[in-house]
């Protein structure tokens, strides 16, 4: 998972939510911000209209695999 440690690693993870979800700058910041810039648990929260402690329980429930959180759907 991509950590964000410094202006540029903030701005990457960033971009890759918004890629990856669709989402607004703002949306993606909020969401990141929300669960300590993980990128992936911010997709899942994002794509699933979770919060990140269901986020990072979907996640943690297949081994850390968005496509496999998306797939089950948070639930």
């Amino acid at each position: 998972d991509v950590q964000a440690t410094n202006i540029k690693l903030v701005k990457r993870a960033i971009r890759l939510t918004q890629v990856s979800t669709g989402a607004s700058e703002e949306a993606a910041k909020n969401a990141l911000e929300e669960c300590r810039f993980k990128v992936k648990t911010a997709i899942v929260m994002l794509r699933l209209e979770l919060d990140a402690e269901e986020a990072e329980a979907s996640l943690g429930r297949v081994g850390g695999s968005v496509r496999e959180a998306l797939k089950a759907g948070g639930g």
